[in-house]
Parts: C-alpha cells; structure tokens; sequence
C-alpha cells in the first residue's frame, strides 16, 4: 500500500493532478479489499471505508457532512470509469458534478440552487485537489497503522502489484533484463 500513497504523494509533488487524484480515488478501493477480500459490493467496501476513514474529515464544526461516502465513491466513479467529473443522473443526491481546483484555499464549497436566466445550474462542489488527495493518503497511512497487525490484511498486501526493477530474479529463477 506505501508505494500507492508513495506515488500519490510524488504526483501531489509535481502537480500531477490527475495522477494524484485518479490514485487517491484509488486508495479506498485498495484497502478495503484488502479488509473484504473476494468479488462483489465494491460500492458498500468502498463507502464504509470512506465513512470509517474519511468522512469525519469532511465534516465541519457544526456536524454537517460537506463531503459524504457516497460522494467520494460517485467522483471514484466517474473519474476513474469516464473520465468525468459528473455524477450520473441515478446517483444524485445533493450535487450534479465535482469541480477540482489546484489552489481554491478552500476544502470544500457546495454551490447549487441558482438560476441563471431562468435557467437551473447544476449543484457543484468545489475540492481543492491537493487538500482532498493529501486527506486522503494521510488516512491510508492511519488504516496502515491499525491494520498492521492483522494477519489476513498483511496476507492480501503481499498480491499487491509491484513494479519491477531490470534484473529481478522472480520464482522459477527467471531474470528479466
């Protein structure tokens, strides 16, 4: 898991902001999977992840979620299925689409409800990416931590991709140049 949150950190880095946001979009699917092994209910492993880890983050002073599970898990769809920064028309609930800023100084701002020449505008909530991407590799770094003793989570960590330097000696006594 370090080397996801290693490379999400390095895209933060070098403002490599759809890097950065396309792996932490990434994160919780990882690590929840890693808790619930095996096919079936990405959306639930994912939003309880994101409930658990995250979302108290997102929550001001007075107890108002500004950014929920389930949005995180609608902008990890849209993102990481279409490209998109859109939450399909069945899945709304409070917001029509995410807008990322690289620098807004804000964490979150929901805008919605306006007309603009008796036209509706979509309800939008604006994220400063760097902030949204750091909370969310800092939280992976919190579930590390907690999960480290748990053996079944280490056992499913160690199928975890791995890039490979040239030369490595893989089973069988492979070397690939």
């Amino acid at each position: 898991m370090k080397r996801f949150i290693e490379a999400g950190r390095s895209a933060l880095a070098t403002q490599n902001w759809y890097a950065a946001l396309s792996l932490a979009l990434m994160i919780p699917d990882i690590a929840s999977s890693l808790e619930q092994p095996g096919a079936g209910n990405v959306g639930a492993r994912y939003v309880g992840w994101v409930r658990q880890w995250l979302e108290p983050k997102f929550t001001d002073a007075t107890g108002h979620v500004m950014l929920s599970a389930e949005n995180v898990y609608q902008a990890r769809c849209s993102l990481l299925h279409a490209g998109t920064a859109e939450i399909a028309p069945r899945k709304r609930a409070d917001i029509d689409q995410f807008e990322f800023f690289s620098s807004s100084g804000n964490h979150f701002i929901k805008v919605g409800g306006m007309t603009v020449n008796g036209i509706p505008q979509p309800a939008y909530l604006a994220v400063d990416v760097a902030t949204f991407c750091t909370d969310i590799f800092d939280a992976a770094e919190a579930w590390e931590t907690s999960t480290a003793s748990n053996a079944s989570v280490q056992q499913e960590k160690a199928k975890l991709l791995t890039i490979r330097e040239p030369g490595i000696l893989l089973g069988g006594g492979i070397r690939f140049l």
